[in-house]
């Protein structure tokens, strides 16, 4: 039913499916359109429980992958991350448009009330959203609602012309306005859950470029047969295929941990494994197609430039390695019984 109902709406707000949003994707303008029939269908709140409106997280990251294989040009899952965190601490939807900031800003209290300040690199269509920040006040975890107007703004784009935007804050708001977390949060949480959900994004459009390269192999002809025919062909088929199946396993078993509570060392490796996949996936899908596969003109491209963006976002292979190296490492003799734990 999530599936159906996913595949309806972003047939016609994503642009593998609408000429509409593709045009705005490729400005890296807002698609008004497309963001009202996600909102009014409730997908960014997608992440609560059942009982609150949501699908919860298993059904969130349907949707997550989902909107990766159609190459949605909207920040619906960093909407999701925004809401996921409110709903934790108890408060309600907020209305319009809102993402969640993955690095902390100062919170510090002052006679006219908590000043809030600091930067913030490349957030998802900061430009046109609301911000959900996180911080610590006198040693305890908040978060907190900032509107379009309480932030600058330097417009930026990461290599598949998704905003990714500069955020410059240093206002004072009334301590009312303070969202208190609940245990079990860090300020990690926000890095962990966006590598989750592009984990989920990367499975969904690694899929879509399979599908899409496997039907021109097919469908290509090259002396006097189709490329599929070539055995050369037959076996980088069978490896990006490979490949996609481990990225959506990585993306399956990042769900499961969500759905328990988010483990990072299960973080980790659903991070790496997809981003892994997404390379190889990227540059074996342009060697099948050729030149032509660069062109603006195929919706190849919506695909492989967001794999090789969201890849890096939230952390890369590198930096989730050495992390989790240096977590089992701290485990000791108890190395391959920590190993054999991951995501179980």
């Amino acid at each position: 039913m999530i599936s159906d109902a996913a595949s309806g709406l972003l047939a016609d707000a994503a642009p593998i499916g609408s000429d509409a949003a593709r045009a705005c994707a490729e400005e890296g303008r807002w698609f008004a359109p497309g963001w009202t029939m996600l909102a009014e269908a409730g997908f960014p709140q997608a992440m609560r429980p059942e009982e609150e409106g949501g699908v919860g997280c298993i059904g969130a990251m349907l949707i997550a992958r989902m909107s990766g294989a159609a190459a949605l040009a909207l920040p619906l899952v960093d909407a999701m991350a925004a809401d996921w965190l409110l709903a934790r601490a108890g408060a309600p939807p907020v209305e319009g448009p809102v993402v969640l900031a993955a690095q902390p800003l100062d919170f510090n209290a002052t006679p006219a009330g908590v000043r809030i300040a600091g930067s913030l690199d490349a957030v998802p269509w900061a430009r046109d959203c609301k911000l959900v920040c996180m911080g610590m006040l006198d040693g305890a975890l908040v978060a907190v609602i900032l509107d379009r107007a309480e932030f600058a703004v330097t417009q930026g784009a990461n290599l598949a012309d998704e905003p990714r935007d500069m955020v410059q804050a240093d206002i004072t708001v009334a301590p009312e306005r303070m969202i208190a977390l609940p245990a079990g949060l860090d300020l990690d949480t926000p890095r962990q859950l966006g590598a989750v959900l592009r984990t989920a994004q990367m499975a969904g459009a690694a899929e879509a470029a399979v599908d899409m390269t496997v039907a021109y192999a097919r469908d290509r002809k090259q002396f006097g047969r189709s490329l599929a025919g070539f055995q050369a062909v037959q076996q980088l088929l069978a490896i990006i295929a490979t490949e996609a199946a481990a990225a959506r396993m990585a993306s399956d078993m990042a769900a499961a941990s969500l759905a328990r509570g988010m483990d990072a060392r299960t973080v980790a490796v659903a991070k790496i494994r997809a981003g892994e996949a997404a390379g190889k996936i990227a540059r074996t899908v342009h060697q099948i197609h050729g030149a032509i596969g660069y062109t603006r003109e195929l919706p190849l491209q919506l695909l492989t430039r967001r794999l090789w963006s969201w890849r890096d976002e939230y952390g890369g292979e590198a930096e989730w390695s050495i992390a989790l190296g240096r977590s089992l490492a701290a485990d000791g003799r108890a190395l391959w019984a920590s190993i054999t734990d991951i995501g179980a």
